[in-house]
């Protein structure tokens, strides 16, 4: 017994220390990565070009024009880009590194138009750069587009060391994107709060948020990003939708409807032929009184009346007792109907 409470009471020592003990704190998340809109995501690359140069510019450009992750975008090759094939494609081949998502990407017109203005002129940009702490340089830039290979090329020795990798590393984009979204949330402080969230894979959130906005159906926009099918609640995570995006496409329908409309307006119905408005004629309840509509009396004027001839003598007559013929019009039936017996 004594060994127990001696026991209890050691514990009861250790108690207060282990409730004392510091916690350790959760790391900040970043949270999902915002999707920007269209006119957002021109100054956010424009300050990139102006900022890092044209290679992390074309390389940012390119995961929001195809929805490409950053690893994606930085391990392509100029063999990749199927410019001259019907229809133009970007070919996301399976390989180490790029997970599950291997598929082709259509290319747009303008987008070709673009990608062959890159290829064939370049990218260039000028911006200052600090030589030491007393002044700053002037500096131009021209990124090409290799012919062939890897279309951002790495290292091929850092720390005197082969490094594996032949193309730029994906936690290279990672900390560039990091340190420029401060600096383009400092340039932009109003905007500051929606910003602070930029990073490499806000470029395809954005293409898919744009896809949404616009009407693109599930299906399409899953394909379009290469998302399986059994990822449809993490595909929807990406449309950062707003009432913004949901007014202004239903704006659109509404025009698309409203011209629809108007086209059926403006264009005249087709005048049945003379074949057809007979045969209607033809009919016991559709002959050619006087009150009847008006292509059948135009078709009456033109035909004889011995078209008529499938209606009975006692038809004719009925149809004058109802006040539907005039006598005039009785008498040439009834001639029209006597002269076939």
């Amino acid at each position: 017994m004594p060994r127990v409470l001696l026991a209890a009471l050691f514990l009861l020592t250790l108690a207060p220390a282990c409730w004392c003990a510091p916690r350790k704190l959760k790391k900040k998340s970043l949270g999902q990565a915002v999707a920007l809109s269209a006119q957002d995501w021109q100054s956010w690359a424009q300050f990139v070009l102006n900022e890092h140069g044209p290679r992390m510019y074309v390389l940012i450009m390119l995961t929001g024009m195809f929805a490409l992750r950053a690893g994606e975008a930085a391990m392509l090759n100029r063999e990749d880009l199927k410019l001259y094939m019907s229809p133009p494609r970007l070919c996301v081949p399976k390989e180490k590194g790029r997970g599950k998502s291997a598929g082709h990407i259509p290319i747009m017109p303008e987008q070709v138009q673009l990608l062959q203005t890159w290829i064939s002129q370049g990218v260039t940009s000028s911006r200052m750069v600090a030589l030491n702490q007393n002044g700053k340089r002037m500096i131009t830039e021209k990124y090409e587009l290799p012919a062939k290979g890897r279309l951002f090329a790495g290292r091929k020795m850092y720390n005197n060391k082969k490094v594996k990798q032949d193309h730029l590393s994906h936690h290279g984009v990672w900390s560039a994107v990091r340190r420029l979204a401060k600096k383009f949330c400092t340039a932009h402080p109003s905007a500051a709060s929606k910003w602070e969230q930029l990073r490499t894979h806000s470029g395809r959130a954005t293409k898919i948020t744009m896809m949404m906005g616009e009407g693109v159906s599930l299906a399409m926009s899953m394909e379009y990003a290469r998302h399986a099918k059994s990822s449809i609640k993490t595909h929807l995570g990406y449309g950062r939708l707003t009432p913004n995006h949901v007014h202004s496409y239903l704006m659109q329908e509404r025009s698309r409807q409203i011209g629809l409309l108007a086209t059926m307006v403006q264009t005249p119905p087709s005048s049945p032929s003379t074949k057809t408005v007979k045969k209607r004629c033809r009919g016991k309840q559709a002959l050619l009184p006087s009150r009847a509509t008006d292509e059948c009396q135009a078709v009456k004027k033109a035909t004889p009346y011995s078209a008529l001839q499938d209606c009975t003598l006692k038809d004719v007559m009925q149809w004058q007792a109802d006040g539907k013929l005039t006598d005039e019009e009785f008498g040439k039936i009834k001639d029209s109907l006597l002269k076939t017996l």
